[in-house]
């Protein structure tokens, strides 16, 4: 949702999804999930599992939610 606040926990990082779908950290705006935790991580890090949602998920938890959802309403 945009406007969502993102955060690592393992690093204080703080995020927020913008209308556009672009990720801002710190003032700096990213085209993606990944492309923002790799300016904040050393090495390679995936976004769907660096950055969690204010109640303590993973996004990656959320899209496999949604995906098992579409898959569901399909049968």
């Amino acid at each position: 949702t945009p406007g969502m606040a993102l955060s690592n926990p393992r690093n204080d990082t703080k995020g927020e999804l913008l209308p556009n779908g672009w990720i801002r950290v710190d003032g700096r705006d990213f085209p993606s999930l990944t492309a923002a935790a790799r300016s904040i991580a050393s090495g390679s890090v995936s976004g769907w599992w660096f950055w969690r949602t204010p109640d303590g998920r993973k996004l990656r938890e959320l899209r496999e939610a949604h995906a098992a959802a579409k898959v569901a309403r399909q049968l």
